[in-house]
């Protein structure tokens, strides 16, 4: 299999670092709202990765940190609608959960640390990381991409890259630290939930292309303290639009579900696209998907009902189809293979296959064709 590493700007073939499992770790960015479409695109996308893993026969173990600083009732509120949002995608709970509250004492002890040996420093806004040793910070940033985190000129920084592991607030917002009240950088505590359940070096960090700024501030992080780059694939999602403005608190799936779009129809329009393709979300276009998705369902109910059974020919298939998967994730190609044996001849065999491809797509084809 190859994936695209954000880090080296390559298709690379992939091999996990210590053998089995391959060790995947992804975040959820927020906890006071609901998950927009945009964010479940990125979830989406994780699931089919893990999915492409296991039917390459490789057993994952995938981590999900949950930021839960606050640890209110609203929090718990908006954690389980973004589970139930799963739920209805057809997205299975990752095999751990952890929430970054996990992490504080140890995130503020590596701060201690890089402070006395010199690798960060203390001013009035809050603590500080000297990006300077690391001449690599930036290297996942490219034209078009957004601009490196906290990448301005202040004057109590010693180079403009330098970026905050702690903030202090000067007032109530926060949490008590030896450096006054303040906040921890998110980052940094999801380097040491990474690091509790999956090692100090492990194999994929997942995200969205909006998330490359943090990302840069992990790594660097990471070699910071261990002298080691915590992972060693860099995927991102590309954003997801909507009327050809970013999706950023725009519609939710119970917004899109409302208005007609059921969860594996969305699912469905997002596998059209490249992960690393913006994609365009509006109604018009969900509703030209839902044609092609229709059709698709009625040919595969006609291949299940179907006398004739030519495995080769439903293997021929399959392999092109595992081509298409292995190459980056190529779901549009993936998906442009089953529509082709779906509109071959009558072949229950097909019908095999669909189901044998469909443990990658997590479109519930049987539920599907069982309903026609």
């Amino acid at each position: 299999m190859k994936l695209y590493n954000s880090m080296m700007h390559i298709k690379e073939p992939f091999c996990p670092a210590d053998g089995e499992p391959v060790k995947i770790f992804s975040d959820v960015p927020f906890a006071n709202r609901i998950v927009h479409i945009g964010e479940l695109r990125q979830f989406i996308v994780s699931d089919v990765l893990r999915r492409a893993l296991r039917y390459s026969g490789y057993r994952v173990k995938d981590v999900v940190s949950i930021p839960d600083a606050e640890k209110s009732d609203e929090t718990s509120f908006y954690v389980k609608i973004f589970f139930d949002n799963l739920k209805k995608l057809n997205i299975p709970m990752p095999e751990i959960t952890a929430y970054t509250s996990e992490a504080e004492a140890e995130t503020a002890e590596s701060f201690a640390e890089l402070l006395k040996k010199g690798s960060a420093y203390e001013t009035r806004e809050g603590v500080y990381l000297d990006t300077e040793p690391f001449k690599q910070y930036g290297k996942m940033l490219r034209t078009g991409f957004v601009k490196p985190f906290e990448a301005e000129e202040k004057v109590f920084k010693k180079n403009p890259s330098d970026f905050a592991l702690f903030e202090k607030s000067y007032g109530f917002e926060g949490g008590e630290s030896p450096w006054g009240r303040g906040t921890f950088a998110g980052f940094a505590e999801c380097s040491f939930v990474a690091k509790k359940y999956l090692g100090e070096v492990y194999d994929i960090r997942l995200g969205s292309v909006d998330r490359i700024p943090q990302h840069e501030c992990e790594l660097t992080f990471g070699q910071a303290l261990s002298g080691h780059v915590p992972a060693n694939v860099w995927m991102h999602t590309e954003i997801m639009q909507t009327d050809s403005t970013k999706a950023k608190n725009t519609y939710t799936l119970s917004d899109v579900i409302e208005k007609g779009c059921e969860p594996m129809l969305f699912r469905y329009f997002c596998l059209n696209s490249h992960y690393r393709k913006k994609l365009n979300f509006t109604f018009e276009v969900v509703n030209i998907a839902r044609i092609s998705y229709d059709r698709l369902f009625e040919h595969l109910s006609a291949h299940r009902l179907s006398s004739n059974y030519d495995k080769p020919a439903a293997d021929e298939f399959l392999n092109a189809f595992r081509l298409a998967v292995e190459d980056d994730l190529n779901m549009p190609m993936a998906l442009s293979v089953l529509f082709s044996m779906a509109k071959s001849g009558g072949n229950s065999a097909f019908y095999e296959a669909a189901l044998e491809m469909d443990k990658v797509f997590g479109l519930e084809i049987r539920k599907g064709c069982e309903k026609n």
